[in-house]
């Protein structure tokens, strides 16, 4: 691994650029090339002097962090994104942002991003990370369910959200079938989970997170909406990893 970070930070706020330039000083490991007010001239920098790491307002002038998250992607660098509205820790949660972090940044917010990028890039060296196209023959996407009549073929991406009930275990589809399997959840669930848009938030569901619509906070409390209406509680006991892993 290099022996710095070099970063970038894009925000439109002169105070809050100020306050970062002189809080990051603290990091030996961390070497600023540059900070920028908007969108345009910061993938302009990106493309051709390729960072290691970007640290992204989400709300700029013309077009969005959001905007240069994506294009930021394109490019193969990673981003955090940074903001004063809570409400969008899930749009940096869907677009893969390596860290979201409110504001103020803080010396500890900072430590957390830098580990989280020495991670991802440990594990990327480790794995050779594949890229899209073999990535999307890694994981499984269809199941097949053992019902009472029949074995059914899904296709993951119609399946919402799988649920357990007792020793059955339901698939609700996008359609708004629900297919009940005689199998409990154990059963699918290993091979379900290799696709990386599965994920267990509770013991009785699994939910596809491409059919998220948004995340509720209260205090220590998460519930997840769905495009169908369907509200789930991510248990109490999986908050931190899953903020862990996706946040």
């Amino acid at each position: 691994m290099d022996k710095y970070i070099k970063m970038v930070y894009v925000d439109d706020a002169d105070i809050e650029t100020i306050k970062f330039e002189k809080a990051v000083k603290e990091f030996k490991e961390i070497k600023l090339l540059g900070c920028f007010t908007d969108a345009e001239s910061a993938i302009e920098f990106c493309s051709i002097n390729k960072p290691d790491l970007a640290l992204v307002d989400i709300v700029l002038p013309g077009n969005s962090g959001i905007w240069l998250a994506e294009k930021l992607k394109e490019i193969d660098v990673p981003f955090a994104l940074i903001s004063s509205h809570p409400n969008y820790a899930f749009d940096a949660f869907k677009i893969a942002a390596l860290h979201y972090i409110p504001r103020p940044i803080t010396a500890l917010a900072i430590r957390e991003l830098i580990e989280r990028f020495k991670k991802a890039k440990t594990q990327k060296v480790a794995t050779k990370e594949p890229s899209g196209d073999q990535l999307a023959g890694l994981y499984p996407k269809r199941i097949y369910v053992n019902t009472q009549k029949q074995i059914l073929i899904l296709q993951l991406e119609h399946v919402i959200y799988i649920e357990a009930e007792g020793s059955y275990t339901n698939f609700h589809l996008t359609d708004g079938r629900v297919i009940v399997s005689g199998k409990n959840l154990k059963k699918y669930s290993d091979q379900i989970e290799l696709n990386p848009d599965f994920v267990k938030i509770h013991r009785s569901y699994i939910i596809n997170q491409s059919h998220l619509q948004s995340i509720n906070k209260k205090k220590l409390e998460m519930t997840f909406l769905f495009k169908n209406k369907k509200e789930i509680k991510l248990a109490t006991f999986r908050r931190s990893e899953w903020m862990d892993k996706f946040m």
